[in-house]
Order: structure tokens, then sequence, then C-alpha cells
């Protein structure tokens, strides 16, 4: 085991006991940008939970569970959201179909992004970021479907440099997470 310094084991944060006091941020003081973020048939409730826990942890907006992506209702879930799930709206619906027809009537007034490896992805370093819209996330081995991928008003890609081709999709939704909010920051 790690000692401190010889004194014994270093001091560790058990669940329930704050370590640290830190204000919670008035809601007024908040930013909050307009994004729906659209979780394509995830397969994974830890995925899905981290996703929310970003949305609210970075002022984004709200959350689409579409098909089959799990939601509060699952234990892993809200362990990865840490209460989070009852800060963000979160959305659901059945079926693909359903997804397709409110993309369809949303595009015309809404951006659509679709976070998505492939050659017709922008970097997302080189894309500017809409201060509202909805980020299309797709399943952690297929990604997004190409009825998705052809409602998206653009595509962006994180570049990889390793042998991996892809990130976890949690992952991957907190870079994109990252460029939004501090691409849209006013001033």
């Amino acid at each position: 085991s790690i000692r401190n310094a010889g004194r014994g084991p270093a001091p560790f944060p058990f669940p329930g006991r704050r370590v640290a006091s830190v204000p919670e941020p008035d809601s007024s003081d908040t930013q909050q940008l307009q994004w729906d973020i659209w979780l394509w048939n995830l397969r994974s409730a830890w995925n899905a939970g981290a996703i929310v826990r970003t949305i609210e942890c970075l002022g984004l907006g709200s959350v689409w569970l579409i098909g089959h992506s799990p939601g509060p209702d699952h234990k892993a879930f809200t362990a990865a959201a840490m209460g989070c799930e009852n800060r963000v709206r979160i959305n659901h619906l059945d079926t693909i179909n359903e997804a397709k027809s409110r993309l369809t009537q949303m595009r015309s007034r809404t951006p659509i992004v679709a976070l998505e490896t492939g050659t017709q992805s922008i970097p997302i370093q080189q894309f500017t970021w809409p201060r509202h819209g909805i980020l299309l996330l797709g399943n952690e081995e297929l990604g997004l479907p190409d009825a998705a991928l052809q409602l998206a008003s653009a595509r962006v890609a994180i570049p990889m440099f390793g042998r991996k081709a892809s990130l976890n999709v949690a992952s991957a939704f907190a870079i994109a997470a990252s460029q939004i909010r501090f691409q849209t920051l006013p001033g």
C-alpha cells in the first residue's frame, strides 16, 4: 500500500464524506447553452450516465435517449451520472423512425452535428460550433446509422494519433462538449 511519508496510509475520501467545501453555482450565474445531445442506441448505461454528468457540468442543455439507450432506470446510469440525472432534462424516443422524423422536422431551424469518424468529417479543432444545436452520438460499436448521418448539417471527428481508430463514446463526447462550451463563451 502507498504510505504517506511513513505516517500510515494516505487519506482517502470515503463516499458521502465531503473533502472540500465547494459552493453550488448560482443558477442565475450559469450560462446554459441550448444543445440537445442525442444518444443513438447506446449500449452502456455507464456511458449514458457519464454523458449526462458532462452535460450538466458544462451547462449544455438536455439529452435525448434514442431507441435502446439506457436511462435513469438503470443502476449504472445513475451511478455514473452522480445525481446529474435530476438536473438535466432527459427525453426518450422509443424508435429510430421517431428520431428520424423529429430530426427531419428540426433540421431547417436547428444545426445538427454528428460526432463520427470518417473521411467526410471535419477535424473537431477546425469546426466552428454554433451556440445551439443537436449533437448526435452513435452506438459504441456501430456508430451512427446512415439515416442519421444524412440528416446532419455537419460531421466532426476527433483526430486519432494512436493505433485505435476511435474513442469511447463518453470520452469523445467530453472532448466535443469542451469544444462547444469554450468556443461559444461570450466575449
